[in-house]
């Protein structure tokens, strides 16, 4: 019996390493949401990090933004992320910066 194409495993089997993994599952599985899915986790768990040890959200926002950029780059580099999203991610952090530092 063979599995339905949305949910076909064996292109994973033929990966050499983690990168090609991730890629493979980019492409195949997620169909290009893998990368937006995970900069989206790493953004969530460093705000909610930052938030809970600093108790000022709106530095807290800028730091979990700039670090997401980070972390965006190399993702864009690996193809797990598309042009639009890292792009996304630099607005939005030069958008917190802006927001935050009219406030003060």
């Amino acid at each position: 019996m063979t599995v339905p194409a949305p949910h076909n495993l064996t292109l994973m089997g033929n990966s050499s390493g983690i990168v090609e993994l991730m890629q493979s599952v980019n492409s195949n599985l997620m169909q290009d949401t893998f990368g937006i899915l995970l900069l989206t986790a790493f953004f969530l768990i460093l705000l909610l990090t930052f938030v809970s040890t600093t108790n000022n959200g709106g530095k807290s926002f800028i730091a979990a933004s700039f670090a997401t950029f980070l972390i965006s780059i190399p993702l864009r580099i690996l193809g797990l992320i598309p042009d639009l999203a890292l792009y996304g991610v630099l607005a939005i952090a030069a958008f917190a910066v802006a927001i935050v530092k009219t406030r003060e």
